[in-house]
């Protein structure tokens, strides 16, 4: 963790925000000399379906508002953040730690656990940036800790305190990332529906209402919120992207998230030549591949993509959809799902730190972190036999079993929504997931940790021969 935090230092801060990161310290900046959000204002533009929404609640820019003492300039609140998210990021792997230790009592487990949360990237790949993703990591992680508690917990006074916290911790999720709502609120169920057998129906349904205090007020801050800022009556602002057509062509044909993000959100950030270069599942023909090439070299030359040209797009769109529906409803969304895991993208601070070293040195780190991606993918697999093994009684009993049953159910909810139904992910996405990943592949470390060991034994007595 020190030498994440080196490198957090060691990264040039901005000289301006890009993206999301402008939004958000925007919205900061005018709460914090104002004391309330900017209004949002209708498009000034007469291409509306080209105007991004304004579709963010505002718990984040209240987390970035709440560092603009320590300064507010770009440099000054993006050191500020990165700083924060390190110790929030420092707390998620500590509480990790806690909870791995208890499935071994081995010393050499203990420290190999110790050195592969350390090393591992994931829960921290986004510290650097100004984004949401790690105070929904952390406050996810506490809140399921909670939740687990409030399961196996035999103390009256312990277990309503616990759901409360929990319910809380859960909620103001969904004030950093609006799909947090859903997640929430499933997580919530499963923690009730596991402690089910142990109360009667009278317990059951005061815990219930118990539990919809806290994720209701959310919900109403969140309502108040939009119509402070839009004077309409809903949760979240509506999510409309500035190319539909050109988005909905991106789901019909096969790729990593990276070779889409650059044609989507911009629109069309690859040039010509690029985009020749697209995969050939991308195009029905030669014909049809000249016939986009031109609009994008018309959107090159003008830095715009006009409303007739997206259309364009999202017909060929449709017409591909109702000839191959296969590929759109169900190809595309396995490998998304799978490509949520499966890559390297969301370690972006490690990849950039490797870019200084000498090539073969660069590639070498790489291509071991990949390796221990995968490694920990095929324990996360073991984690699951052994939980399912355990059954249903030990995640009622243990602790650190139903936390880890809960992140489970939160892993496979959380990659069937982004790969299942909305078809598209951004890696950054799979962060909030990652500390239940490492959990669950560490659960299945200890199962095989007498083979790890005897192993390891082998070949020390072997070296000492």
């Amino acid at each position: 963790m020190a030498f994440k935090l080196f490198l957090l230092l060691l990264f040039p801060l901005p000289e301006a925000w890009n993206g999301d990161a402008g939004d958000y310290a925007r919205k900061a900046l005018y709460f914090y000399d104002h004391g309330q959000f900017p209004a949002i204002r209708a498009d000034p533009t007469d291409r509306p379906d080209l105007a991004y929404s304004d579709f963010r609640p505002p718990g984040y820019p209240l987390f970035v508002a709440s560092l603009l003492g320590f300064g507010q300039s770009v440099p000054e609140i993006t050191l500020s953040v990165r700083l924060a998210q390190f110790g929030l990021d420092l707390a998620t792997t500590a509480l990790l730690l806690m909870v791995v230790w208890r499935f071994h009592h081995s010393g050499g487990y203990r420290w190999v656990a110790a050195l592969l949360l350390g090393v591992q990237p994931w829960t921290s790949a986004f510290i650097v940036s100004v984004n949401p993703d790690t105070l929904t990591a952390s406050l996810l992680l506490a809140g399921v800790a909670l939740l687990a508690l409030f399961v196996t917990a035999r103390a009256h006074r312990v277990k309503p305190l616990a759901l409360v916290g929990a319910s809380l911790l859960l909620s103001l999720t969904f004030l950093a990332r609006p799909e947090m709502i859903l997640f929430a609120f499933a997580l919530l169920l499963i923690g009730l529906a596991m402690a089910l057998p142990a109360l009667n129906w009278r317990s059951f349904v005061l815990y219930g209402l118990l539990a919809a205090m806290p994720f209701l007020a959310i919900v109403g801050a969140n309502v108040s919120y939009r119509w402070q800022v839009a004077q309409e009556v809903r949760i979240f602002g509506e999510f409309e992207h500035a190319t539909p057509g050109l988005t909905l062509w991106s789901l019909t044909w096969i790729a990593p998230q990276s070779a889409k993000e650059k044609i989507i959100w911009g629109p069309l950030m690859i040039g010509p030549d690029e985009f020749a270069r697209l995969p050939a599942a991308a195009f029905a023909d030669d014909a049809e591949r000249e016939k986009l090439l031109s609009v994008v070299r018309a959107v090159e030359a003008r830095r715009l993509m006009m409303p007739e040209e997206d259309r364009l797009f999202g017909a060929i769109a449709k017409e591909r959809i109702e000839r191959d529906p296969w590929s759109y409803y169900l190809w595309n969304r396995l490998y998304s799902s799978a490509n949520f895991w499966v890559n390297l993208n969301n370690a972006s601070h490690y990849l950039n730190a490797f870019a200084l070293l000498p090539r073969t040195l660069s590639k070498a780190l790489t291509g071991g972190f990949l390796v221990l991606k995968l490694v920990l993918l095929m324990l996360f697999v073991v984690g699951i036999v052994r939980l399912a093994r355990l059954g249903y009684a030990a995640a009622t009993a243990r602790w650190d079993v139903s936390l880890l049953w809960i992140g489970t159910a939160f892993v496979f909810l959380r990659t069937f929504y982004f790969g299942g139904i909305v078809g598209y992910v951004e890696y950054r996405y799979a962060l909030v997931a990652w500390p239940f990943v490492l959990a669950v592949a560490l659960f299945g470390l200890a199962g095989l940790w007498p083979f790890v060991a005897r192993c390891i034994a082998t070949n020390r007595d072997a070296a000492s021969r």
